[in-house]
């Protein structure tokens, strides 16, 4: 009571869990939440810089918050998003001189999904000797 006699509490937001079964992208949930970063970052304060400025992606078992009215778009941007399955058979050695680009192209796949499948968050980052996991869009 010393330091907070009258406090005013802020009304209680009503929202929906979800948890990610797949990596998802920062820029795919703006989608769900009409382009509003504020409000996703407000209801999900645990998503760290470099996944609000695109640097890294959401992990599989990520919680993520939305409004009750968004869930049915939540799961549909969930559903929607390209499915990478691993295989074994796909693993490239970095060698001097590659670049993330570079490899990308030689396997056929987006920059974006090779950096997400492998974590990589910045891809200056890639040493030669490093092995990367090309990922198969399934169909």
């Amino acid at each position: 009571k010393k330091y907070f006699e009258n406090p005013i509490w802020a009304m209680p937001v009503n929202y929906h869990e979800s948890v990610t079964k797949k990596p998802v992208s920062y820029r795919s949930l703006l989608d769900v939440f009409d382009g509003n970063s504020r409000l996703l970052d407000l209801m999900n304060p645990h998503f760290t810089f470099r996944i609000r400025k695109g640097h890294a992606s959401i992990p599989t078992g990520t919680w993520i918050r939305v409004l009750p009215e968004s869930v049915e778009r939540l799961a549909s941007a969930l559903s929607t998003a390209p499915q990478i399955t691993r295989s074994s058979e796909s693993e490239y050695v970095v060698e001097s001189g590659d670049t993330i680009i570079g490899i990308a192209k030689t396997f056929g796949v987006s920059t974006r999904a090779l950096l997400e499948y492998n974590d990589v968050s910045n891809p200056k980052r890639i040493r030669p000797g490093q092995k990367l996991l090309i990922p198969k869009t399934s169909e």
